[in-house]
């Protein structure tokens, strides 16, 4: 018995499979970075095309084994994963792929991890990476990689459109509801008030509503400077956000600031000369939730 800590079976060829997976992946072509704490991920790696990186990051974890263990067909290598791990792959803005590493033959296989496939409520399911040598990692995955990324890229600008037109369809039909309910109440104030009441009133409406249009200027534009692109949906969109930052302009000027000097902060000028452009501010958000309800 060793007095001393021992190296077991699992443990080596762990590391052997990491050895042989960075000689399949060598620099300069590829720029491969160990995880420092590994939850289920080894390495990041980029991809390099004669001395230029290419932007295509991705996840790596590596499965070694050794050649008894394949299925009996040969075809694919079966490997018993935490399903919290395969959760957590899922959740990841990167791709993810698990590489089976062969620690005799030195043969690396892959399989990237679908992220839209269903996890079990279970403590581990099993994930089968092929053998066959269209998966072989070696110095085409490049060529493989390219669509997937391409594909992965375009998946990923989709969905961030997408949850930005939801968010500002939801924010636009906040702001349409407080326009819609200030400017009834200025039409309709209860008989019986006396002037003083009423114009109170009026007055405290009338500055709500404009914050809450300001504040909804402010967070759109914002968040649609991060719209990946510029599609002619989002062309129209910011169109129509300018014609409502063109209003708000004409109707107010920066708190301690000249007018037009492009803030947020809003002082309203003339309380009486804003109530009729409420309905303009209506009319902009009913065009921009009518642009956007049959989009997402």
């Amino acid at each position: 018995m060793s007095d001393y800590p021992l190296i077991s079976d699992a443990q080596a060829i762990g590391m052997q499979a990491e050895a042989i997976f960075r000689t399949r992946l060598s620099a300069p072509s590829w720029i491969v970075q160990a995880i420092e704490h590994d939850f289920g991920i080894d390495f990041r790696v980029e991809a390099a095309l004669a001395g230029a990186l290419q932007g295509c990051d991705f996840y790596v974890q590596v499965k070694g084994y050794r050649a008894e263990s394949r299925s009996t067909s040969g075809r694919v290598k079966s490997f018993s994963v935490r399903c919290a791990t395969v959760r957590y792959w899922q959740q990841k803005l990167l791709p993810v792929m698990l590489v089976a590493v062969d620690v005799d033959s030195g043969q690396a296989n892959f399989l990237w991890i679908d992220k839209s496939m269903t996890v079990p409520e279970q403590a581990t399911m099993t994930l089968s990476v092929p053998l066959d040598r269209h998966e072989l990692i070696d110095a085409k995955l490049l060529a493989s990689l390219e669509p997937f990324w391409r594909q992965w890229t375009d998946d990923v600008q989709d969905a961030n459109r997408l949850a930005i037109y939801r968010r500002l369809l939801r924010d636009t039909l906040d702001v349409d509801q407080m326009i819609s309910n200030t400017y009834e109440r200025l039409m309709f104030a209860r008989v019986g008030e006396s002037d003083a009441a009423t114009a109170e009133s009026r007055d405290a409406a009338i500055r709500m509503c404009y914050v809450t249009i300001a504040g909804w200027l402010r967070d759109t534009t914002l968040y649609m400077q991060a719209a990946v692109g510029s599609n002619a949906i989002e062309q129209q969109i910011k169109n129509r956000l300018a014609a409502a930052r063109r209003a708000l302009d004409d109707m107010s000027a920066d708190a301690g600031e000249p007018r037009g000097s492009g803030g947020w902060g809003v002082l309203i000028i003339d309380l009486a000369e804003a109530i009729p452009m409420l309905p303009r501010y209506r009319d902009i958000c009913r065009d921009i939730i009518d642009f956007l309800v049959l989009r997402v």
